[in-house]
């Protein structure tokens, strides 16, 4: 008899490969939003792909759970420790990585490409600069495409009240009713914290609440063969995707349907890598890249190369362009990294945090 039992919590591959499938949807959706000239169906999938976002913050908020599954909540004080020290490392690990490719860009956009500092942010570039350089500047960054830093680093400050809550069963069936319906308008006021912050909290408390109760789901799932439910999650998945940008529920239009999206679109991942014995090795390998990837790939196609991307008239060839640039490019920045030590450097300083 095959086995059709599921571990549905979602491993490091795993994560690269949902990952994989959100840089690939990201760079779609940036190549295409506003290019009608492609046809309908070319339009359609871009507007679609907007949920790589969404997929990017649930499985930070799932991965962040995870991480602190041990933390013991009883003891007050060594609890706000290890806190504090797991916050620490995760907004440094960021700024290193981000600044890396931070300082590359802007030294290159300034001295080869024109695009001074002046230009990108006007008179008072002093202050937008250092802004920009600690996530803060928003559509008004260097590159557009990082106003997702502000939302994510907010996102990651709310990280340890969110997960204490959501721990309890009780607690959680509450704060998932809060921020799906926000009843009064109580968290209004939290919407300028960062842009789409409300929209995408509810996406983090997926995440948390996914990894948190990671028990609950795959003793509830594994009541249904393995097969059948993953086809049943991907079909799912792709009616959310559907529903999405055509109206048929309206709790599924637009961002509305990006939490279950990403709930279901990560099951299906999983399940379809543990039943089918993939790795999808191609896809994680984008994963792992994401990050690179996510902070250039707007200079290719939106600043510096845009008629030379676009040259190619066709959609497919287009993506695959930029794909491939900017995999290289990521390749390269890590090699840079590998020969200045950075990874040493960042692991002792860890080490040191810790």
């Amino acid at each position: 008899m095959i086995d059709s039992k599921v571990d549905y919590s979602i491993t490091l591959n795993e994560t690269n490969i949902i990952k994989g499938i959100a840089i690939c949807a990201m760079l779609w959706h940036h190549l295409f939003l506003e290019c009608h000239e492609y046809g309908e169906a070319v339009f359609k999938l871009a507007l679609t792909c907007k949920v790589c976002v969404a997929l990017f913050v649930y499985l930070s908020g799932y991965g962040m759970a995870i991480q602190l599954k041990n933390v013991d909540y009883k003891v007050f004080f060594s609890m706000c420790i290890d806190i504090v020290k797991f916050l620490v490392r995760r907004y440094f690990k960021f700024y290193l990585n981000y600044w890396v490719v931070f300082f590359l860009s802007v030294f290159l956009g300034s001295f080869i490409f024109s695009r001074s500092l002046e230009v990108a942010y006007g008179s008072n570039w002093l202050l937008c600069f250092m802004r920009d350089a600690f996530g803060f500047q928003g559509y008004n960054s260097y590159n557009i495409t990082w106003w997702f830093n502000s939302l994510i680093l907010v996102l990651w400050a709310f990280f340890p009240l969110l997960y204490w809550a959501l721990k309890s069963k009780l607690v959680c069936v509450w704060v998932l009713v809060l921020v799906l319906f926000d009843p009064g308008g109580i968290l209004k006021p939290l919407g300028s914290l960062a842009i789409f912050f409300l929209q995408y909290l509810v996406v983090f408390v997926f995440g948390i609440c996914a990894a948190a109760h990671a028990d609950i789901i795959n003793k509830v799932l594994n009541r249904v063969n393995g097969y059948v439910f993953l086809a049943l999650s991907l079909v799912v998945t792709i009616l959310l995707l559907y529903m999405r940008n055509h109206y048929v529920l309206f709790c599924f239009l637009g961002m509305r349907g990006d939490p279950f999206i990403a709930f279901f679109l990560s099951l299906t991942v999983v399940g379809a890598c543990s039943l089918c014995k993939t790795r999808m090795s191609v896809m994680a390998y984008l994963g792992k890249h994401s990050m690179n990837m996510y902070l250039m790939h707007t200079f290719i196609c939106g600043y510096f190369f845009r008629e030379f991307i676009y040259g190619f008239k066709c959609p497919i060839l287009i993506f695959i362009l930029l794909l491939l640039i900017s995999l290289i490019l990521s390749i390269a920045v890590e090699f840079f990294k590998k020969k200045i030590h950075f990874y040493e450097l960042q692991r002792k300083v860890c080490l040191f945090l810790e």
